[in-house]
């Protein structure tokens, strides 16, 4: 069972509503972009929503989390309650975000419509 949690912890079911969800939180202006959390069995999926653009952040816990690259933004960006600081070529296309926001719901596996890099090396080389 895969579950989807905003930022404030509210939670959706259906794997039909996450498009909607992301969609719709990708609409509102904040100073912080928000954050949802899909998990399924050990393993997360960070999607943070900024306008057309959003982050996604693969995390099992150990030494393979991951950041979907390729994105627009020159510098890092702080995302969610969190603060989660997604490094610099991180922010991808809304929609491509969704697509792998819905494969990993359904299916609990790291979505491969997108390219994925370690988030540790992202992150160096963002703020060297």
């Amino acid at each position: 069972m895969t579950t989807l949690l905003l930022d404030d912890n509210t939670e959706v079911q259906s794997v039909a509503d996450i498009s909607a969800v992301l969609r719709e939180q990708a609409q509102v202006t904040r100073d912080v972009p928000p954050t949802m959390t899909l998990k399924s069995g050990d393993a997360e999926l960070i999607v943070g929503v900024r306008g057309n653009r959003a982050v996604l952040y693969w995390m099992t816990y150990s030494d393979d989390d991951a950041v979907a690259t390729g994105g627009t933004n020159p510098e890092p960006v702080s995302y969610g309650h969190q603060q989660i600081l997604m490094p610099a070529y991180t922010e991808i296309a809304l929609e491509n975000a969704i697509e792998a926001a819905v494969v990993f719901a359904r299916s609990g596996q790291r979505p491969e419509s997108v390219t994925w890099a370690l988030y540790v090396d992202e992150i160096e080389r963002s703020v060297d």
